[in-house]
C-alpha cells in the first residue's frame, strides 16, 4: 500500500497509511491480463470490516476484524458486443462528494491571530491549500524561532485534532506545544523535510478540548541535513470528529 503507478493495478492518491481517521485513498485494478467472465451480470462486494483500534472496541483491545464506517466509491468498465444501453445517469460531481468529518480554521483566520519570532508571516496561495492559502513562515533565524497563533473551540467536546502541514526541500524541524505543553506524542524535532512539495496531516492526538481559545506553538529546532532553509507552511487546524460508538468483534460472542 504505497504510491504507485504499474499496467495493471496501482495507488494514485494516499493519505497516510489507511490507517488513520480521515485518510484517503484511490486504487485501480484492471483484469486485463486475468479477465473476469460473465454473461448477464456480476457482482461485487467490498468487504467492510477491519483493524479498530482498542478505544473504539467492545472488548477495549486492538481487534483484527470489526465492522466499519468506511466510505467507499467504486466504479467499472467492460466491453460488451451490440449497442450500449443506459442503465442509470450518474448523479453530479458534488452529489457524490464525501460529507467532510472536518470543523477546519483555515490559513486566512489564523494569520490575524499569529505572531511570529525570527522571520516574517503571509499568506502563499496556490492549489496545494485549501481555503484561500497556507500561512507561510519565512524563518531567517533558524533554531530558536517559533510560530504561535490561536484557534477557537465552539463547545466542550472529544475530537482529533489534526495541523495540516506543508512539507518542502526548505523546510525546518519543529517543536509543536498545545496550550503551553509539549505534544507528547509528536518528536521535538519533527521534521518537515521532504524533496517535493506536499500537505500532510498531523495528528496531535484525540483530545478533550475545552469550549474557548487554543494556542499551538511551533518552535523551530533545526532542520534535516538535507534541507535548504527552516521555513514553515500550516494550512489548516482542523477538528477531525469521530463516531465515539464501540463496536464489538465480528467473531466475538459475549
Amino acid at each position: 500500500m504505497e504510491k504507485a503507478c504499474y499496467p495493471y493495478f496501482g495507488v494514485t492518491l494516499l493519505d497516510g497509511w489507511l490507517g488513520d481517521l480521515g485518510d484517503k485513498g484511490t486504487m485501480y485494478r484492471w483484469h486485463i491480463a486475468d479477465p473476469i467472465r460473465f454473461k448477464k451480470s456480476l457482482t461485487f462486494a467490498i468487504e467492510h470490516a477491519g483493524w479498530m483500534s482498542a478505544d473504539e472496541t467492545t472488548t477495549g483491545k486492538v481487534e483484527g476484524f470489526v465492522e466499519r464506517d468506511d466510505d467507499f466509491s467504486t466504479v467499472a468498465f467492460w466491453y460488451q458486443c451490440g449497442q450500449p444501453k443506459r442503465f442509470t445517469t450518474l448523479p453530479t460531481a458534488q452529489e457524490r462528494k464525501l460529507p467532510s468529518i472536518d470543523t477546519i480554521t483555515e490559513g486566512k483566520d489564523i494569520l490575524p491571530r499569529a505572531v511570529a519570532d525570527g522571520g516574517s508571516l503571509s499568506m502563499q496561495t496556490g492549489g496545494l491549500w485549501t481555503g484561500d492559502g497556507q500561512v507561510f513562515f519565512n524563518n531567517e533565524k533558524g533554531a530558536g524561532s517559533y510560530l504561535e497563533f490561536t484557534f477557537d473551540v465552539d463547545k466542550d467536546q472529544s475530537t482529533r485534532l489534526v495541523l495540516a502541514l506543508t512539507h518542502s526541500y526548505d523546510f525546518g524541524t519543529y517543536r509543536v506545544l498545545l496550550d503551553a505543553k509539549p505534544v507528547a506524542t509528536i518528536p521535538d524535532a519533527l521534521d518537515l523535510y521532504s524533496n517535493k512539495v506536499e500537505v500532510r496531516d498531523l495528528s496531535l492526538g484525540d483530545l478533550e478540548l475545552k469550549q474557548g481559545p487554543h494556542t499551538i506553538r511551533l518552535e523551530c529546532t533545526g532542520c534535516n541535513t538535507s534541507s535548504k532553509g527552516f521555513k514553515l507552511g500550516v494550512d489548516s487546524v482542523r477538528l477531525r470528529h469521530r463516531w465515539n460508538v464501540k463496536r464489538p468483534p465480528l467473531n466475538h460472542k459475549p
